[in-house]
Protein backbone atom coordinates (compact mmCIF):
# COMPACT_ATOMS: atom_id res chain seq x y z
CA UNK A 1 0.00 0.00 0.00
CA UNK A 2 1.41 3.38 -1.07
CA UNK A 3 0.45 6.85 0.42
CA UNK A 4 0.89 10.31 -1.07
CA UNK A 5 1.51 12.87 0.52
CA UNK A 6 1.80 16.59 -0.51
CA UNK A 7 4.78 17.49 1.48
CA UNK A 8 4.10 21.20 2.86
CA UNK A 9 0.29 20.73 3.75
CA UNK A 10 0.94 16.73 5.00
CA UNK A 11 -2.45 16.59 2.46
CA UNK A 12 -3.11 12.63 1.78
CA UNK A 13 -3.61 12.85 -1.96
CA UNK A 14 -5.68 10.34 -3.59
CA UNK A 15 -7.03 9.31 -7.18
CA UNK A 16 -3.85 8.60 -8.44
CA UNK A 17 -3.54 5.15 -10.26
CA UNK A 18 -0.22 5.17 -11.91
CA UNK A 19 3.23 6.07 -9.87
CA UNK A 20 6.58 5.99 -11.38
CA UNK A 21 9.93 5.33 -9.04
CA UNK A 22 13.07 6.38 -10.72
CA UNK A 23 16.07 5.29 -8.77
CA UNK A 24 19.23 7.82 -8.88
CA UNK A 25 21.63 7.67 -11.84
CA UNK A 26 24.86 7.91 -12.39
CA UNK A 27 26.11 10.92 -14.21
CA UNK A 28 26.64 9.65 -18.01
CA UNK A 29 23.36 7.97 -17.29
CA UNK A 30 21.83 11.32 -16.53
CA UNK A 31 23.30 13.06 -19.03
CA UNK A 32 22.34 10.25 -21.71
CA UNK A 33 18.76 10.36 -21.13
CA UNK A 34 18.48 14.31 -20.38
CA UNK A 35 19.98 14.69 -24.12
CA UNK A 36 17.76 11.60 -25.42
CA UNK A 37 15.36 13.87 -24.42
CA UNK A 38 15.33 16.71 -26.83
CA UNK A 39 12.98 16.02 -29.98
CA UNK A 40 13.79 18.79 -32.00
CA UNK A 41 16.46 21.70 -32.52
CA UNK A 42 15.71 24.78 -34.14
CA UNK A 43 18.06 27.25 -35.82
CA UNK A 44 20.75 26.56 -32.61
CA UNK A 45 23.32 25.39 -35.25
CA UNK A 46 23.09 27.47 -37.63
CA UNK A 47 24.96 29.97 -38.97
CA UNK A 48 23.14 33.52 -37.94
CA UNK A 49 22.31 32.07 -34.55
CA UNK A 50 26.32 31.80 -34.21
CA UNK A 51 27.09 35.02 -35.39
CA UNK A 52 24.43 36.70 -33.36
CA UNK A 53 25.89 35.57 -30.18
CA UNK A 54 29.50 36.56 -31.15
CA UNK A 55 28.28 39.79 -31.34
CA UNK A 56 26.07 39.98 -28.80
CA UNK A 57 27.82 37.55 -26.03
CA UNK A 58 25.21 36.73 -24.42
CA UNK A 59 22.99 34.04 -23.57
CA UNK A 60 19.95 33.58 -22.44
CA UNK A 61 18.62 30.16 -21.89
CA UNK A 62 14.94 30.52 -20.73
CA UNK A 63 13.09 26.97 -19.52
CA UNK A 64 9.45 26.78 -20.19
CA UNK A 65 7.15 23.98 -19.41
CA UNK A 66 4.24 23.69 -22.83
CA UNK A 67 2.17 20.85 -21.75
CA UNK A 68 -0.61 21.79 -24.80
CA UNK A 69 2.25 23.28 -26.63
CA UNK A 70 1.17 26.98 -26.39
CA UNK A 71 3.27 30.03 -25.15
CA UNK A 72 1.38 32.75 -23.37
CA UNK A 73 1.36 36.01 -23.28
CA UNK A 74 3.93 36.57 -20.17
CA UNK A 75 6.42 34.04 -22.36
CA UNK A 76 6.81 36.72 -25.29
CA UNK A 77 7.16 39.68 -23.04
CA UNK A 78 9.90 37.82 -21.02
CA UNK A 79 11.83 36.69 -24.44
CA UNK A 80 11.37 40.72 -25.70
CA UNK A 81 12.45 41.91 -22.25
CA UNK A 82 15.77 39.24 -22.66
CA UNK A 83 16.23 40.91 -26.01
CA UNK A 84 16.39 44.26 -25.16
CA UNK A 85 18.91 43.40 -22.43
CA UNK A 86 20.73 42.22 -24.95
CA UNK A 87 20.19 38.55 -24.95
CA UNK A 88 20.54 35.52 -27.59
CA UNK A 89 17.74 33.86 -26.42
CA UNK A 90 17.57 30.14 -26.63
CA UNK A 91 13.50 28.74 -25.56
CA UNK A 92 13.72 25.15 -24.12
CA UNK A 93 10.39 23.60 -24.31
CA UNK A 94 9.48 20.58 -22.42
CA UNK A 95 6.55 19.32 -22.83
CA UNK A 96 4.30 16.85 -21.90
CA UNK A 97 4.50 13.19 -22.10
CA UNK A 98 2.49 12.27 -25.54
CA UNK A 99 2.38 15.54 -26.91
CA UNK A 100 5.47 16.12 -28.22
CA UNK A 101 5.25 13.38 -30.86
CA UNK A 102 1.79 13.55 -31.54
CA UNK A 103 0.29 15.26 -34.82
CA UNK A 104 0.22 19.07 -34.64
CA UNK A 105 2.57 19.07 -31.64
CA UNK A 106 5.46 18.68 -33.40
CA UNK A 107 5.28 22.10 -34.69
CA UNK A 108 7.07 24.73 -32.52
CA UNK A 109 5.34 27.63 -31.55
CA UNK A 110 6.09 31.12 -32.88
CA UNK A 111 8.33 33.06 -30.76
CA UNK A 112 11.09 35.61 -31.16
CA UNK A 113 13.62 33.75 -29.54
CA UNK A 114 16.64 33.16 -31.39
CA UNK A 115 16.67 29.11 -31.18
CA UNK A 116 14.51 27.06 -29.65
CA UNK A 117 14.57 23.51 -28.22
CA UNK A 118 11.81 21.11 -27.93
CA UNK A 119 12.39 17.84 -25.51
CA UNK A 120 10.05 15.83 -23.64
CA UNK A 121 9.62 16.92 -19.53
CA UNK A 122 12.58 15.02 -18.48
CA UNK A 123 14.74 16.63 -15.90
CA UNK A 124 12.90 19.30 -14.66
CA UNK A 125 14.32 23.08 -16.07
CA UNK A 126 17.84 21.75 -14.86
CA UNK A 127 17.28 18.86 -17.69
CA UNK A 128 16.68 21.26 -20.25
CA UNK A 129 19.33 23.49 -19.22
CA UNK A 130 21.95 20.95 -19.41
CA UNK A 131 20.40 20.26 -22.96
CA UNK A 132 20.91 23.69 -24.40
CA UNK A 133 24.31 23.87 -22.55
CA UNK A 134 25.40 21.36 -24.63
CA UNK A 135 24.05 22.12 -27.34
CA UNK A 136 25.49 25.43 -27.25
CA UNK A 137 28.94 24.44 -25.95
CA UNK A 138 31.24 24.61 -29.18
CA UNK A 139 29.99 29.01 -28.85
CA UNK A 140 30.13 28.93 -25.56
CA UNK A 141 34.05 30.49 -25.32
CA UNK A 142 32.21 33.44 -26.89
CA UNK A 143 29.68 34.15 -24.22
CA UNK A 144 30.88 36.92 -21.73
CA UNK A 145 27.11 36.56 -20.06
CA UNK A 146 24.96 33.39 -19.63
CA UNK A 147 21.91 33.44 -18.29
CA UNK A 148 19.16 30.76 -16.86
CA UNK A 149 15.70 31.44 -16.23
CA UNK A 150 12.57 29.84 -16.11
CA UNK A 151 8.72 30.97 -16.54
CA UNK A 152 7.78 29.63 -12.96
CA UNK A 153 7.63 32.83 -11.81
CA UNK A 154 5.89 35.96 -13.46
CA UNK A 155 8.21 39.17 -13.83
CA UNK A 156 10.48 41.27 -13.51
CA UNK A 157 7.95 43.81 -13.16
CA UNK A 158 10.83 46.90 -13.30
CA UNK A 159 11.84 48.04 -17.10
CA UNK A 160 14.89 45.74 -18.42
CA UNK A 161 16.98 49.13 -18.37
CA UNK A 162 16.60 49.06 -14.75
CA UNK A 163 17.12 45.02 -14.17
CA UNK A 164 20.40 45.17 -16.68
CA UNK A 165 22.04 48.18 -14.20
CA UNK A 166 21.42 46.33 -11.37
CA UNK A 167 23.23 43.27 -12.66
CA UNK A 168 25.73 45.30 -13.92
CA UNK A 169 26.82 46.62 -10.63
CA UNK A 170 26.82 43.22 -8.72
CA UNK A 171 30.63 42.52 -9.15
CA UNK A 172 30.20 39.07 -8.25
CA UNK A 173 30.99 35.90 -10.56
CA UNK A 174 27.21 34.47 -10.30
CA UNK A 175 24.32 36.81 -9.68
CA UNK A 176 20.69 35.99 -8.03
CA UNK A 177 17.27 38.08 -8.13
CA UNK A 178 15.62 35.86 -5.72
CA UNK A 179 16.75 33.82 -2.50
CA UNK A 180 15.53 31.45 -0.71
CA UNK A 181 15.80 30.02 2.80
CA UNK A 182 14.15 26.89 1.98
CA UNK A 183 16.22 23.61 3.98
CA UNK A 184 19.62 26.22 3.76
CA UNK A 185 19.96 29.31 2.07
CA UNK A 186 20.55 29.48 -1.31
CA UNK A 187 19.62 31.55 -5.22
CA UNK A 188 16.58 30.90 -6.27
CA UNK A 189 16.97 28.98 -10.11
CA UNK A 190 14.45 31.21 -11.70
CA UNK A 191 16.87 33.80 -12.41
CA UNK A 192 21.03 33.33 -12.38
CA UNK A 193 23.34 34.87 -14.32
CA UNK A 194 26.58 33.29 -14.70
CA UNK A 195 29.55 35.58 -16.11
CA UNK A 196 32.77 34.29 -17.99
CA UNK A 197 35.02 33.50 -14.24
CA UNK A 198 32.48 31.11 -13.29
CA UNK A 199 31.77 29.86 -16.69
CA UNK A 200 35.54 29.02 -17.28
CA UNK A 201 35.86 27.51 -14.07
CA UNK A 202 33.74 24.60 -15.19
CA UNK A 203 31.87 24.37 -11.75
CA UNK A 204 28.33 25.08 -13.95
CA UNK A 205 28.88 21.61 -16.13
CA UNK A 206 30.19 19.32 -13.12
CA UNK A 207 27.03 20.51 -11.24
Amino acid sequence: HVTVTERVSKTVLGGIGLFRFEAPAGKPARDRMFLSSVVQSHTLDAPAFAAGLAAKRKLALLAAYVPDNRLLAFHHKLIDMLAEMGFSVVLCLSRAEGHAHAGSANTVPVSKADATLVKDNLGYDFGSWFAALTATRPTLHQVDELLLLNDSVFGPFCPPRALSDMIRDAEADVVGICDSYERSYHLQSFFLLFRKKALESGILFDF
